[in-house]
């Protein structure tokens, strides 16, 4: 299985090999696009992966996909969901949407052995607003993400605290949503993308039946995104 996560600053993919019924071997590359950079660094690092990962996996061995669908930073959810598109469709293979929230649930808890949920995790911030969902212990949605302000994170937060939860959030989170799951004892853990746990909730959705046909993945925003909010203030502009 090849892994995508495009949705933050930094880029993960990773590829999952398994071995027999309890092993699976992971390879993972970490990169930071640079909008400047005479080469688009996203190819050279797949190579690097495929060729480098010493797992004796060709390109056209790749049984599935699975890409974070989000939300996160529009330029790369377009860009990760567009390339797992193509090589679904070019190769005929199972294509697995993995929201970002259950991406970043699961790392928490690879990360840290005591962490076992819930947890509340706070997605694209913009100013005093964020996309926050709740992932239950199982890494299942116990509240669908939705955009929140400071006083609507604050109904949820005491109850995930109550439950020995985490706030999962990166730095651009409202500072007020941070007092205020400090205040109800809720603790923070930053964004970070642990290539195994992906690998292993990608391969259970996969396995339940969670895997779509290309045409149909999609990305999550949690706003629309300003290229369009532009364009149709263009279109309504020429219309009159």
């Amino acid at each position: 299985m090849l892994l995508v996560d495009c949705s933050q600053r930094e880029c993960v993919l990773g590829l999952a090999v398994p071995e027999g019924t309890r092993r699976t071997t992971v390879a993972s590359r970490r990169f930071t696009p640079d909008m400047h950079a005479p080469r688009e660094a996203f190819w050279d690092e797949l190579r690097a992966l495929m060729s480098g990962a010493g797992l004796g996996v060709a390109p056209q061995e790749l049984g599935s996909v699975a890409v974070a669908v989000g939300p996160g930073g529009f330029t790369g959810l377009r860009v990760s969901v567009a390339f797992a598109k193509a090589l679904a469709l070019a190769r005929g293979i199972p294509v697995v949407p993995v929201p970002s929230a259950l991406v970043f649930a699961a790392s928490a808890a690879a990360r840290n052995a005591d962490d076992h949920g819930p947890w509340v995790v706070a997605l694209a911030a913009k100013g005093q607003t964020s996309w926050v969902a709740l992932v239950d212990g199982r890494h299942q949605f116990e509240r669908q993400g939705e955009v929140l302000d400071a006083d609507r994170f604050e109904a949820i937060a005491p109850h995930a605290a109550a439950r020995g939860g985490r706030l999962v959030a990166d730095e651009h989170l409202d500072p007020e949503f941070v007092e205020r799951a400090r205040k109800v004892g809720l603790l923070r853990a930053g964004l970070e993308v642990d290539v195994g746990a992906v690998a292993e909730i990608s391969a259970e959705i996969l396995r339940v039946g969670g895997a779509v046909h290309p045409a149909a993945l999609q990305p999550i925003y949690a706003r629309e995104p300003e290229a369009v909010t532009n364009w149709r203030a263009r279109a309504a502009q020429r219309g009159g």
